[in-house]
């Protein structure tokens, strides 16, 4: 591009008159380099991406489709753009309100004891990342969902579950990670950084994607760059970095597709085995995934143990130092591990004791002593077991 200092503006626009086909139309009439996009069921709501410069003028697309060129005041092509569809615009700094009336186009309820109801069903995600395999079975308990894990290699893995229809929300592997699911049909996909939904970038291959301002006949030769600016393409290419095997371009040549096909073709442009898009789409259940470890959502106290033991048991995996250095000292110097604990209830014993002779009303020191003393007998005690446990377990490894 001639112009370097070009930055993406996004909003939307509603209006009842707001047919997308003919926004598309009036945007290509006036050459204006923008993305359209909404979903079939409410096509009266579409999401408008377009760019500006940083004399805030709204960036046209060349004849030759090469190159970007400044136009009319984004301010005025706001406002020409709700006044000509009698809708309302908003888009960065700017707003432009139109409608006439308001827009109430809410899909048909139906009540369980309809005719029409349809049992809603669970959805289900697959998440790619990094997140501990000696985690999984607690993870599973915390949710209550049974677990499934596909390895993919460099210490990456795919989690697998079924959510039920009653749960909102999944919080589950160790971020970052890609999560895939299907809503209604149509296949979401995102990167989760951290804990802020504003660090979350996403696509989903259920709405309608349009570039406009593009001469006829030369969509396919528009430099990378330009389409870029106001599409897609830079997000699919951040979701498949964070997949070992992904394949970027792949999964840009996804973008235009639909249903089932989109399914497979994601999941193809991502290296996951294709078993994924099988569970995905709900062709198999997550015991019939092939290569998947299935754990199953048990008590906290039995997946803890569980955990507990994958960790012992796996001499490759990465353990903490302190638990690490914990292991070798129970291992070669038991005697040392018991003398602490016998020295720390000793003390504990001794606090407790003191707390309880001394007189009434007892001062606050009294009780910090005797809730301090009871916590050190406790945390003795626990000592002792865990330390014969990791000696039980190592003895039979």
């Amino acid at each position: 591009m001639t112009e370097n200092n070009w930055e993406r503006v996004e909003g939307v626009m509603i209006g009842r008159h707001a047919d997308p086909k003919m926004v598309v139309e009036y945007l290509n009439e006036r050459h204006i380099l923008s993305q359209i996009e909404w979903y079939p069921i409410s096509p009266q709501l579409l999401g408008v991406c377009f760019a500006q410069n940083s004399d805030r003028a709204i960036a046209v697309v060349t004849p030759d489709g090469q190159d970007l060129q400044a136009g009319a005041p984004v301010e005025q092509f706001v406002n020409e753009l709700a006044e000509f569809f009698e809708a309302e615009v908003r888009a960065g700094d700017y707003r432009s309100d139109y409608l006439v009336e308001p827009i109430i186009n809410m899909p048909e309820l139906f009540d369980e004891d309809d005719e029409g109801w349809i049992e809603p069903e669970g959805t289900r995600v697959v998440e790619v990342g990094r997140t501990p395999l000696s985690s999984v079975p607690v993870l599973a308990a915390l949710e209550g969902c049974d677990v499934g894990v596909v390895e993919l290699g460099s210490d990456c893995r795919a989690l697998l579950t079924e959510m039920p229809v009653d749960k909102v929300g999944w919080n589950f592997g160790s971020l970052p990670l890609v999560s895939l699911s299907l809503r209604e049909g149509a296949l979401y996909a995102s990167v989760v950084f951290d804990d802020h939904f504003e660090s979350t970038v996403s696509y989903t291959w259920g709405m309608e994607h349009v570039l406009t301002g593009v001469p006829a006949g030369k969509a396919a030769s528009i430099p990378v760059d330009i389409r870029d600016l106001v599409g897609d393409g830079l997000d699919l290419d951040v979701i498949a970095a964070f997949v070992p095997d992904a394949d970027a371009e792949a999964l840009r040549r996804t973008a235009c597709m639909r249903g089932d096909e989109s399914v497979y073709a994601v999941v193809r442009a991502l290296g996951l085995p294709r078993g994924i898009a099988s569970f995905l789409l709900g062709e198999s259940v997550l015991d019939e995934v092939p290569d998947a470890r299935v754990y199953e959502a048990r008590r906290i106290s039995q997946a803890i143990g569980r955990s507990v033991d994958m960790m012992l048991e796996d001499r490759e995996a990465v353990v903490h130092p302190g638990f690490a250095a914990y292991r070798a000292l129970d291992l070669d110097r038991p005697w040392i591990v018991r003398t602490g604990a016998a020295a720390e209830a000793v003390v504990g014993a001794g606090l407790v004791a003191w707390a309880a002779r001394s007189r009434k009303p007892r001062s606050v020191w009294s009780v910090v002593g005797a809730l301090a003393g009871t916590a050190m007998l406790v945390d003795s005690v626990a000592e002792l077991f865990l330390a014969k446990y990791v000696r039980q377990r190592v003895d039979r490894s």
